[in-house]
């Protein structure tokens, strides 16, 4: 268990073509880091979202708005 002050540091690789039930397991897994502790999720390669409008927060794809609908839940943001 954290202790306050803690910070959990994660890092991600989503694959070009991982399938929906994988996709939904990585959510899962943010989704409990993220209402646990206090954590910084680095993606690498930008989780193979290319399509992703971030200022907009839109997506073409719903695997993608599945990703964002994620994001918006776990109340995580993107920092350049």
């Amino acid at each position: 268990k954290a202790e306050e002050g803690d910070i959990v540091v994660g890092v991600c690789y989503r694959l070009p073509n991982q399938e929906d039930q994988v996709d939904e397991a990585l959510y899962k897994q943010i989704g409990a880091a993220s209402h646990s502790q206090n954590m910084v999720l680095m993606k690498v390669g930008g989780f193979n979202c290319l399509n992703i409008c971030w200022r907009g927060n839109t997506a073409g794809h719903q695997k993608l708005k599945r990703f964002l609908e994620c994001v918006h839940d776990n109340f995580l943001f993107q920092v350049l």
